[in-house]
């Protein structure tokens, strides 16, 4: 029944209960909730668009590291260390001494060289003037000869005609009998000077056969003056300076070490170039081009930026190179994600933050800054996408 107010008898409403509070909230809540679920939707949709989107454009990886050139200082002598010159970690110039060898051996070496140099000079020396000489005498010898036959033949003339004259009584026996006499000396005459010729020109062959090809003798000279440079190049290497500018590591000799031909005795790590091997997977190349700038962080240095160039891509990927390639001819194969080499140039860092090889580096790229016709390149492998 309807209940009545005392004062004025008029019919009094009921007051609304709890649960019909609650059903109206209730009502008015799910439109309310539905409206935040899809603005909620729609900016997750927005920013996972923006996220990919920012990945496209600047793809990144933190399979990366620092890298520099990495030098095997090794001896090309064997000997006994005398002196070391630097420690582990030390920082050098071009040019340092880093440690020497003994030089004795190869200073002895080079004396003999030096020494045998000067006999084999003085002794193809001495066969050119013996044989110069040898030569001299054949030709006075061959001269001599045609001066003798010469000189027979006017006295075989004369004689001859003397013989006339005697024959018609107008020469006396006196006079033919110096001419005969004549003319038997002039042949004794040529006859030795042809001994003489052939005296001389068998000395000559002799010698000539134990000299030998002139091209022989300059050839021992070359020999002699090789073996004096290599003894030299050797008694260079007994001092090892420094390639380069950088940094020993990986340092243990001491003095009086005896080290061996090819023995890795430490490590040098050249202070510049840097570069940074960044392997990044194959789904992200498609806009990465060389020239494009690159923003890094090191993780020993946390907070701070640095920045760089890309240098060039491998050809290949990175199992491709691996000691073990991988071989999809099997019938179990599954397809793995491959990453590929992107060679990064870095430019130099900030005084007191020197790079360490090897250390951690997280990269991105910058692949809306193209240059020239890598820009086109880049925004058509985009759009492709």
């Amino acid at each position: 029944m309807m209940e009545r107010s005392i004062e004025t008898g008029r019919p009094r409403h009921a007051r609304p209960s709890r649960r019909d509070g609650i059903r109206r909230g209730a009502a008015l809540r799910g439109p309310l909730v539905l409206v935040a679920a899809a603005i909620a939707t729609v900016a997750g949709l927005l920013a996972l668009r923006w996220y990919w989107r920012q990945s496209e454009l600047f793809p990144s990886t933190a399979d990366a590291s620092l890298s520099a050139h990495l030098v095997q200082v090794r001896s090309q002598v064997r000997g006994a260390v005398i002196e070391v010159a630097v420690r582990e970690n030390q920082q050098v110039r071009k040019g340092d001494l880093l440690f020497r060898i003994d030089p004795a051996p190869f200073e002895a070496r080079v004396r003999e060289a030096q020494a045998n140099l000067a006999v084999v000079t003085a002794d193809v020396a001495g066969d050119a003037a013996q044989l110069a000489s040898l030569e001299a005498a054949a030709e006075a010898a061959k001269q001599r000869l045609l001066a003798s036959a010469a000189a027979r033949e006017l006295a075989q003339t004369l004689f001859e005609e003397e013989q006339r004259l005697q024959a018609g009584g107008a020469a006396s026996p006196r006079e033919s009998a110096q001419r005969q006499a004549d003319q038997a000396s002039a042949v004794a005459l040529e006859a030795a000077a042809k001994s003489a010729l052939a005296e001389s020109e068998g000395t000559l062959a002799a010698a000539r056969a134990r000299i030998g090809d002139p091209k022989a003798e300059a050839a021992r000279i070359d020999r002699a003056r090789a073996a004096l440079e290599s003894a030299t190049i050797e008694l260079g290497f007994a001092t090892v300076a420094a390639p380069a500018d950088g940094w020993v590591t990986a340092f243990d000799l001491r003095v009086g070490q005896v080290v061996d031909v090819g023995e890795t005795l430490f490590y040098f790590v050249e202070r510049e170039p840097w570069w940074i091997e960044a392997n990044f997977k194959e789904s992200q190349l498609a806009r990465i081009v060389a020239g494009q700038p690159v923003r890094f962080t090191v993780d020993m240095y946390p907070g701070a930026a640095f920045t760089g160039r890309v240098e060039s891509l491998s050809a290949g990927a990175a199992a491709a190179f691996s000691l073990l390639p991988p071989q999809n001819t099997t019938g179990n194969w599954v397809k793995v994600t491959q990453r590929v080499p992107v060679r990064i140039a870095v430019d130099p860092p900030p005084a007191g933050m020197p790079f360490r090889k090897g250390t951690s580096v997280e990269v991105t790229i910058d692949t809306t800054a193209a240059a020239g016709g890598d820009r086109a390149q880049a925004e058509t492998a985009g759009s492709r996408r």
